[in-house]
């Protein structure tokens, strides 16, 4: 193959490789699917010079892109309790969540980070009660839709 027709397989293995690099700055496996199969298909189109082509490239992606997707749903690769990939079911699944507080709630303002929120732990909240304070551990008493969480401290709801 000429220097040519190796443009192409190293432009679809640096866009994967970009897409990678992307992933490793904003987590949460956005493009971790993506750039693996462009990746994948790129190193294979320079290493077999029959998938060099444009439908041979067409060909592996479509290929390999199931293939990323089954083992990236099958494996929990952010860690957790399995839930990391997947996200949370429904909003009702959040009711009695816990987690901490990242940013000051009030009952018309706030935000916390759940302990077990998905691949983005972070939401908006609103409190039952006055201002809770950054670090403190909260529980979830109303998911109200899983769009602004209702909260409480961990210790009142202890106390109930």
């Amino acid at each position: 193959m000429d220097a040519f027709g190796y443009q192409l397989p190293v432009l679809i293995t640096a866009i994967g490789a970009g897409l990678l690099i992307l992933e490793t700055l904003i987590p949460g496996g956005v493009f971790m699917i993506v750039g693996v199969t462009l990746f994948l298909a790129g190193i294979a189109g320079i290493l077999i010079p029959s998938l060099g082509t444009p439908f041979g490239l067409c060909a592996a992606i479509l290929v390999l892109g199931p293939v990323i997707y089954l083992l990236y749903s099958r494996f929990d690769f952010y860690g957790g309790d399995g839930s990391g990939v997947r996200g949370t079911s429904d909003a009702s699944s959040l009711k009695g969540a816990t987690g901490h507080v990242t940013e000051t709630v009030t009952q018309t303002n706030g935000r916390v980070k759940l302990d077990n929120g998905g691949m983005d732990p972070h939401y908006m909240a609103r409190s039952t009660t006055g201002t809770i304070e950054p670090g403190t551990d909260i529980v979830v008493v109303d998911p109200g839709g899983g769009n602004k969480l209702r909260v409480e401290p961990a210790s009142e709801a202890d106390a109930e």
